[in-house]
């Protein structure tokens, strides 16, 4: 390790907070570059009822993440860093306020969007001791050095007018705003949601969120320190714009290469590590601070990059700040696994006020003047699909049940829905198609509902959303219409690729654990939907579920179970009093036992496969690189 990495290291620990607690965010509202405009943000925080007219915190369910970017182009962005202080003091753990790349900018030195009134507000705070240190360095360089005394001074006036040196300080590692900087965290995990400022390549992604910020905060460190030490050495000036700082130690170490007897008498290495970490995170125009492959690129090209982020980090989406959008309106790409947040808030933009609300797995763009749903939410769903009024219906054809397809209404908000009224019941032994004879044959819309209350307890989301409801007399389950899909047996019949085969992979290999807990042996490729636009499976058909044999199907021993950690977690914690109020008289008490009995038979398969393939071949996490810090980790004997 260099001086300046060992310095980076001992400075990055003594700014870098320990994380809090986890808090429960049952709503998170994230807001983008705000460039100054205090204004605008205190109205998106008002209307979006995180604050009262006093500033004060009021949402105890709410957690807050602001995408970086604060600084830069505007004037207030001391106010807005002083209320983001203050609320997180209010509601400690609920407000996560990201580094931005024009944070790291003015940290560093790069000062091309700083605003003369921002620099005039420091006028005060300059050391008239500082400023004759400058201006006789001035003097000296070839900037200077040909000019008389007076047109030296109004140079130098020029280019560092009053108050620059004292915001110089007030942005070094230990002044009080750089040190602010440094405590941000470079991206947040929340509700199976990625935060970062500007967007993740596949590589980055790989070191993991521990290594990632780890990594860029020593570099950002690393880059200042060894910039002092040349400074020191006379190689640079401390006037030098950040930007120019490269390509002059470029052109110094060509010139000592070229004439070896000049450059043996030089120690280069600190120069050559600093052109080196011109190619740092917080720099890189890839970086996390400087990405928009997921803003400008083509979604086609850009989407397996998206799929390999997604599925490393574990999230189902990611929410990125950094580019503007045309309008002031927050965008969504890639089927919605992708959000674009920055709205130009700032004044410089038009202060164009904006937030996205995650909430029950709906998503929400806010405006002062109103909300935009931009994917329903479960209970709103659910409030459709039970007090939605039938306008249209059709027979399903390929249905042998007399299920229906109906358009509901509630509100002028129209749903698709699947109406099934299936309910068969068999004393004895019967035997149903090409299923074996089995005592209490069943076939009920009931089960649809089970299937989808134990889908979510799971943490699946695969069911798409069941209530249970009359419509025209007759009582039935109405499920959820999985819009834009095809069935698994088409896509093979139209040998259509996911740009990411292992996500679709893992997903069926979910399937698999979720029919084998509930005993639904009428799995077929037409009942298995895929949605193209984001490549998610969606599970429907579970009437014949839930029999009553207590033991696995046929052919799940025959190969190593393929199971996420956080299902297995979910499956160890399943207790019978939990299941019995969660299914009321959806389920009888012989199938809760056999669905019980199933679940003991699934876990001891895993404990077999973990000893004899380990645990990077059964568990979905371990295949990732940094899978120890990546999810939380299931280890067996925790059942409630």
């Amino acid at each position: 390790m260099t001086r300046g990495a060992a310095i980076a290291a001992a400075v990055l620990l003594a700014l870098v907070p320990i994380s809090r607690a986890e808090v429960a965010c049952e709503r998170v509202v994230a807001v983008g570059d705000l460039h100054g405009g205090y204004d605008a943000f205190v109205s998106i925080l008002l209307s979006s009822g995180l604050i009262d007219a006093n500033k004060r915190w009021i949402d105890d369910e709410a957690c807050l993440v602001q995408l970086g970017d604060v600084v830069d182009r505007g004037d207030r962005w001391p106010e807005i860093m002083a209320l983001i202080d203050e609320l997180a003091r209010q509601a400690p753990g609920r407000f996560h306020a990201l580094l931005g790349n024009h944070e790291a900018m003015n940290l560093l030195g790069d000062w091309r969007y700083v605003t003369q009134c921002d620099i005039e507000r420091f006028s005060e705070e300059d050391e008239s001791k500082e400023r004759r240190r400058a201006y006789r360095e001035f003097e000296r360089l070839p900037i200077g050095r040909d000019l008389d005394e007076e047109a030296c001074r109004r140079a130098f006036d020029e280019r560092f007018p009053p108050g620059w040196f004292a915001r110089r300080a007030a942005f070094v590692p230990k002044g009080r705003y750089g040190a602010w900087i440094l405590e941000r965290p470079l991206a947040v995990r929340l509700q199976r949601t990625l935060f970062v400022h500007g967007g993740l390549t596949p590589a980055d992604a790989r070191l993991g969120p521990e290594e990632l910020e780890r990594r860029t905060k020593q570099e950002l460190l690393e880059i200042l320190e060894l910039k002092q030490e040349l400074i020191e050495r006379g190689w640079l000036s401390s006037l030098l714009p950040f930007d120019a700082i490269f390509p002059i130690l470029s052109s110094l170490l060509d010139t000592l290469q070229q004439n070896t007897s000049i450059g043996r008498n030089y120690r280069v290495g600190p120069a050559w590590r600093l052109l080196e970490l011109a190619d740092a995170l917080a720099i890189r125009v890839d970086g996390p601070l400087w990405h928009r492959d997921f803003a400008n690129g083509v979604e086609a090209e850009v989407e397996p990059a998206l799929d390999e982020v997604l599925w490393l980090w574990d999230v189902d989406r990611i929410v990125v700040a950094h580019t503007p959008q045309l309008g002031g309106r927050i965008g969504a790409r890639f089927g919605g696994r992708a959000y674009l947040i920055d709205t130009g808030i700032g004044p410089h933009y038009g202060g164009h006020a904006s937030a996205l609300e995650l909430r029950d797995g709906g998503v929400r763009a806010l405006y002062p003047g109103g909300a935009e749903v931009l994917v329903r939410s479960e209970p709103a769903i659910e409030r459709l699909l039970r007090e939605g009024r039938v306008v249209a219906s059709e027979p399903l054809v390929e249905s042998r049940s007399g299920a229906m397809k109906v358009l509901l209404d509630r509100d002028g908000q129209q749903l698709e829905a699947a109406f099934k009224i299936v309910d068969v019941r068999k004393l004895g032994v019967a035997r149903e198609g090409r299923f074996a004879p089995e005592i209490m044959f069943t076939d009920t819309y009931r089960h649809d509902r089970a299937a989808y209350l134990l889908d979510r307890l799971l943490g699946l989301n695969m069911v798409p959303v069941t209530v249970l409801r009359e419509i025209e007399g007759q009582r039935g389950a109405v499920i959820d219409w999985v819009s834009g899909a095809i069935t698994e047996g088409q896509r093979r019949a139209k040998a259509l690729q996911p740009p990411d085969a292992r996500r679709l992979h893992e997903q069926r290999e979910l399937m698999k654990v979720f029919d084998a807990l509930i005993l639904n042996t009428d799995r077929s490729l037409n009942n298995e939907l895929i949605t193209t636009r984001d490549w998610k499976l969606h599970l429907i058909d579970h009437s014949r579920s839930f029999r009553l044999a207590e033991e696995l199907p046929p052919g799940f021993e025959d190969e190593p179970i393929s199971i996420s950690r956080r299902l297995a977690s979910a499956l160890e914690s399943l207790t019978p009093g939990e299941l019995s109020t969660l299914f009321g008289d959806l389920l009888s008490g012989l199938q809760l036992r056999s669905l019980l009995a199933r679940r003991d038979l699934i876990l001891e398969k895993i404990a077999r496969d973990r000893a004899r393939f380990g645990d990077a071949l059964v568990f979905h996490e371990d295949s990732r690189p940094f899978a120890k810090g990546s999810a939380k980790y299931y280890e067996p004997g925790k059942r409630r």
